[in-house]
């Protein structure tokens, strides 16, 4: 969930608590067929999907 209150992490609105009791990340994976069977609608699902994570710097260990 950082990555979803990590701004408000940075400015300080929300400070962590029980941190021993956090669990470990998880990955997100989108998984699809390659090949002849993956077509443009997929590939166009893909990238809109996936493109609000790579842009979150909380996610990319930036902050």
């Amino acid at each position: 969930m950082w990555y979803q209150v990590g701004e408000a992490f940075a400015t300080g609105q929300l400070k962590r608590i029980l941190t021993d009791f956090e669990e470990d990340d998880l990955p997100v994976s989108i998984v699809h067929v390659e090949g002849r069977q993956a077509n443009a609608k997929i590939w166009t699902f893909i990238d809109l999907a996936a493109e609000p994570w790579r842009a979150n710097p909380y996610l990319q260990g930036e902050v």
